[in-house]
């Protein structure tokens, strides 16, 4: 719309004083003579120049809050970048209550206190074969010499000997216990020195995702050795004590470097906090916690003596911009949530769940798994690129049978990949390999259900893993999941109902037509009754004398290697094996070969070698080896037949044998099939994005793979329930410029305002 110029100059034009704008003012270095005037007047410009000023406002607010606790979390190649004193001025003046950490950077932080150094690499100059065969490990544009962390090794067997036994350990303790060695043994100063001597706790969530997670394993492994008790470790006493260390607090701000799993962990305290008010409480026996007509069940109520806290200050530093890790997912996108399967065959368009939340979803943690939506949200229009994949679905005589799919999403979403990392999409090359969501139908008497292939080649019915999520616990061997509407595909979680097998049978018969009930009655009418045959064995075998079996036995045995005898024998089994019917044929071979093949993996390989030389059947192939099995199958891609024909025998054969060497569909899935890997990446145009938050995995399942949850700002943290909002007195900023320039910086000014020289 065009303003008329007559009206634009009769209306009353502010000068922006009136409405109490901030002026800003061009940065005149010759006023600068400290960094606190510097950075003071960086907040009157713009960009991240503003950013800088904000944030040291912030955190000199922070400090000065005599009631806020503050909470620092550590990301990222700090130490090995040399920001570590930063650290301990941080701790030893006071600006800091608490820390959470990667374990990664506290262990180079431990190297560099011990007195070791770090070394410039030179790109272009040296090459990291070289570094490796001469002992540095390259960290961005820094080397490590492995014989630093050899040495930290020995410091911590050294503090682990002091240790009682019995003792159980958790990251906070390991921190706390290195830093009194360097107060104790080592002068000058030192990250967890600092935190030692100021009673400061160090929390590393991830804790075996570094050096010092890996020299307690190593040293576990020398106490078994020695057949000694290894030291436990429980994460959970790091979250329940920062947990009640938080719930103390009057008020609670956080400055954070990175990103990454300690912000997150350390974000999540007031999350947790709600919901173990909200969730821990028993469930009505009757409902389940699903609510029934007139349920005033309350069981156990979570004690109220912890109160709900949220961050009431933020200061991130991150290179990244605000809105990295935001999930940008096309609107078309479909997302696996359990639904009807024949009115949302592929998925429920993401679109179509905006607004949504507290709804399962599918998602991976090591298996799959079905994980809370937190939200799900329009983020407007982005540029957008496809990722094309495609996974191999059989063989046949022309070859592989290869499906295709894609995705569409943003440049900086990331992808779970096959081997457990995540990948972004402008990341991403031709032939990775795309952690799969992989799905078939199956159909029985009772209907036709989808089956979920999990990661460790096991399956398990789709209706079975959402039944165990709304139980919360696994279903028992006496229970079903039942369908209301009796639609064997549609798993909505309404229609689902946990039952027991015999109040299901009985459910089914008292709906059943007389047809199916008298063919039942026939079918019955035809077989003994296992549990009488059962009796009458045990009553005539319990009442026999121990010489009476032996002989017995013997004359078994005897009996057994006369001709007659034999062909008797054989007889009375095709006998016995023409009058069952195909269906029971195959069901009593299904058992017999899941028995052979239990009996032979339950022996060690060198006894299962002993029986095979022995073998003195004609038919059994020699020469086989287990590394012969493994050699074609990789060599055919996981084709079974391929594998079979290639070495020269059966199908049938190769599947025993492959069976008998363990070689399990686990095995083939990892090592053979090239499952959903990446065949193209095109760019799509600009169209409508949605971002999805999942709880616990962050990740969820779309468009057949797994991809990444939504990142965190300072804004979505307060519809999370992190942090305060603005508007009831919360503060926040963030500042998108490396760490080692911006930290350093805002550090130096707050010291200077609180007059520490």
């Amino acid at each position: 719309m065009v303003i008329p110029v007559e009206i634009r100059k009769s209306s009353s034009l502010h000068d922006g004083f009136q409405d109490h704008l901030e002026p800003l003012e061009s940065l005149d270095l010759q006023k600068c003579r400290t960094v606190n005037e510097l950075v003071r007047a960086m907040g009157k410009t713009s960009f991240q120049g503003r950013n800088v000023g904000e944030a040291a406002d912030i955190l000199h607010e922070m400090v000065q809050d005599k009631d806020c606790f503050v909470v620092l979390t550590l990301s990222g190649a700090m130490t090995p970048a040399k920001m570590g004193l930063v650290i301990c001025d941080m701790i030893d003046h006071g600006m800091v209550n608490a820390v959470v950490s990667t374990g990664a950077l506290m262990t180079h932080g431990f190297v560099e206190s011990r007195g070791m150094k770090h070394f410039k690499y030179r790109p272009g100059l040296m090459n990291d074969t070289e570094l490796y065969q001469k002992g540095y490990d390259r960290i961005y544009d820094t080397l490590e010499l492995e014989k630093n962390l050899d040495d930290a090794e020995l410091i911590v067997r050294q503090v682990l000997d002091g240790i009682a036994q019995g003792t159980t350990l958790c990251s906070s303790f390991i921190t706390r216990e290195l830093g009194r060695h360097l107060h104790e043994h080592v002068p000058g100063r030192g990250i967890l020195k600092s935190a030692f001597e100021k009673n400061v706790p160090v929390y590393i969530p991830a804790f075996t995702d570094c050096e010092l997670g890996l020299d307690i394993g190593l040293y576990n492994r020398r106490l078994a050795k020695l057949g000694r008790q290894p030291l436990n470790f429980n994460p959970y006493l790091d979250l329940d004590g920062f947990t009640k260390l938080i719930s103390q607090q009057k008020s609670i701000g956080i400055f954070t470097v990175g990103g990454g799993v300690p912000r997150n962990w350390a974000q999540q305290v007031a999350p947790y906090l709600d919901i173990i008010k909200k969730r821990l409480q028993d469930p009505c026996p009757s409902c389940r916690g699903k609510g029934c007509n007139g349920c005033n069940y309350r069981g156990f109520i979570a004690d109220d003596g912890e109160p709900v806290i949220l961050y009431k200050y933020g200061v991130r530093i991150c290179p990244e911009p605000a809105h990295w890790g935001g999930l940008c997912l096309h609107k078309d996108t479909k997302i696996e949530v359990p639904r009807n399967l024949e009115k949302y065959p592929e998925g429920i368009p993401i679109k179509d769940l905006a607004g949504k939340s507290n709804i399962p979803v599918y998602s991976f943690a090591e298996n799959i798994v079905l994980a809370n939506i937190r939200r799900v949200v329009k983020t407007g229009k982005k540029k957008l690129y496809t990722v094309n994949f495609a996974w191999v679905s059989g063989w046949s005589q022309e070859g592989k049978q290869l499906n295709t799919g894609s995705i569409v999403a943003s440049a900086d979403h990331k992808l779970l990949m096959k081997d457990g990392g995540y990948k972004k999409v402008s990341e991403l090359k031709q032939n990775d390999r795309l952690m799969p969501f992989n799905t078939y139908y199956k159909a029985d008497v009772h209907g036709k259900y989808r089956f979920i292939s999990l990661n460790n080649g096991s399956k398990i019915a789709e209706h079975q893993l959402i039944g165990k999520y709304i139980s919360g616990r696994p279903i028992s061997a006496n229970e079903v999941v039942h369908h209301h509407d009796h639609n064997t595909l549609n798993n909505e979680l309404d229609n689902l109902l946990i039952m027991e097998k015999r109040e299901h049978v009985r459910y089914h018969r008292s709906i059943e037509i007389t047809e199916t009930r008298h063919k039942r009655a026939q079918t019955l009418s035809r077989i003994s009754d296992p549990k009488e045959m059962r009796r009458k064995s045990m009553r005539f075998w319990g009442n026999i004398s121990e010489e009476r079996y032996e002989a017995l036995c013997a004359q078994r045995k005897e009996s057994a290697l006369q001709q007659e005898e034999r062909i008797r024998r054989s007889m009375v089994a095709k006998s016995y094996w023409s009058n069952l019917s195909e269906k029971e044929r195959k069901i009593r071979l299904k058992r017999a070969h899941y028995g052979t093949r239990q009996r032979w993996r339950a022996l060690s390989p060198e006894i299962r070698s002993a029986l095979v030389a022995r073998e003195r059947n004609p038919r059994f192939i020699r020469g086989i080896s287990e590394d012969m099995i493994k050699d074609a199958l990789i060599q055919e891609n996981g084709s079974l037949p391929n594998a079979a024909k290639a070495i020269g025998i059966s199908l049938k054969t190769f599947n025993k044998r492959r069976e008998m060497y363990r070689v399990d569909k686990s095995w083939i899935h990892q090592n053979c099939v090239e499952n959903h890997f990446v065949t193209s990446i095109e760019y799509f145009g600009e169209d409508e994005t949605y971002d999805l938050t999942v709880d616990d995995t962050h990740n969820f399942v779309a468009n057949g793979i797994v991809v990444s949850n939504s990142g965190c700002t300072y804004s979505e943290g307060v519809s999370w329930g992190k942090f305060i909002p603005p508007e009831m007195g919360g503060r926040y900023a963030e500042v998108l410029v490396d760490a080692t320039v911006a930290w350093p910086l805002i550090v130096k000014a707050v010291m200077e305002r609180m007059g520490i020289s």
